[in-house]
């Protein structure tokens, strides 16, 4: 059965190129810089980029219910959103 009311994205009507005002540069800074983290100091600190992990084929959350696995499932949708560790955000 196909979908009425889902459609592909009209790509030609976002043609506005990137916004330059200050809030929108500041929010650009604070995704950058929370990636960032997650990427270095977060990964790391969790244990992630242990010798260990990355030999395996996929990486250990340390369980199969979902407080393991919240912490960086929320992280790659919602950076910065992580109670337990939050990162330091600079101003651009």
């Amino acid at each position: 059965m196909v979908s009425v009311t889902v459609v592909p994205i009209n790509w030609s009507v976002l043609n506005k190129g990137l916004p330059t005002d200050a809030n929108s540069l500041r929010i650009g800074s604070i995704l950058n810089n929370t990636t960032r983290y997650a990427l270095t100091t977060w990964y790391t600190a969790k244990g992630y980029a242990s010798s260990s992990q990355q030999a395996a084929n996929y990486l250990d959350f340390g369980g199969t219910d979902e407080n393991p696995y919240s912490p960086g499932g929320v992280r790659s949708v919602w950076p910065g959103r992580i109670s337990e560790d939050r990162p330091v955000i600079t101003r651009a």
